[in-house]
């Protein structure tokens, strides 16, 4: 892969906490699937030098939580390969569905073995998943709608049991359209656990939501419902892939009923 000279030094995101909080990942299993879903996507990683000076462009060869250290591909030039191994900080930068992904290494060894060479590093402590645009939202058609169950521990010990209509949905997280008796038990940053997520035929799912936003009365529900915006939290892959099918699937769906129209 072309190896590239910067012109000039980078400002990276990873670099300014208190500006881009929100998006910062310090959690290592969290780390560790994003870095893994970069390796099995064989995303391209770009890896700069010290300020950006120097970079190259690389593949994720390894993911090691175990072992504490990912493996790259080594530079096609063996003058970068040499100054990665003095630089004093190493900045990773992939795009992963279409999301900035940036992460931090501090240092990175030349290993050689019979069956190749790879660059092996300690595994980033902090990640950066800067998404500057939304998620692709997708409102599920009112031909087959889809549902969230929510359960929430009442006040006298019961158990209130909820199921709940999703006025969308994307990668990212969902919208709930939910009654004010809903309402009264949550709090923004409340996360519920187990939430059976309905998707037809991609099957019931076990999801965490976090609650991000609630809008009180919008203006295009009926009176005293409340609209819920939530996230996924640490979300498994294999349930990731299947949202991500849904919605593909539904948004194919709905482009070939558009189109059959046009014709």
């Amino acid at each position: 892969m072309v190896s590239t000279i910067h012109p000039s030094h980078l400002d990276f995101e990873i670099d300014h906490p208190s500006s881009f909080a929100p998006y910062l990942i310090d959690n290592p299993a969290e780390i560790f699937r994003y870095l893994e879903r970069i390796r099995t996507q064989r995303t391209l990683v770009k890896v700069f030098l010290d300020d950006g000076e120097a970079f190259f462009v690389s593949t994720l060869l390894d993911v090691a939580p175990a072992a504490g250290e990912i493996q790259l591909d080594p530079a096609p030039d063996d003058s970068l390969n040499i100054a990665i191994q003095a630089c004093r900080r190493i900045t990773l930068s992939a795009r992963l569905d279409g999301v900035q992904i940036q992460a931090r290494v501090t240092e990175a060894n030349l290993v050689s073995r019979p069956s190749g060479r790879f660059l092996r590093c300690p595994a980033p402590t902090l990640a950066l998943r800067l998404q500057r645009r939304g998620y692709f939202r997708l409102a599920p058609p009112a031909s087959d709608p889809i549902d969230c169950r929510i359960c929430l521990p009442g006040k006298d010990g019961s158990q209130l049991d909820f199921t709940l209509h999703v006025s969308d949905i994307s990668a990212g997280g969902l919208s709930l359209i939910v009654p004010p008796l809903f309402i009264n038990q949550c709090r923004i940053d409340d996360v519920f656990s187990d939430c059976r997520l309905d998707l037809g035929s991609e099957g019931v799912l076990l999801v965490n939501l976090r609650v991000r936003k609630i809008t009180q009365e919008p203006d295009d529900l009926p009176r005293n419902q409340h609209r819920l915006g939530c996230e996924f939290h640490e979300l498994a892959l294999s349930r990731q892939s299947l949202i991500d099918r849904y919605v593909a699937r539904v948004d194919r769906e709905r482009k070939a009923r558009s189109s059959g129209l046009r014709d």
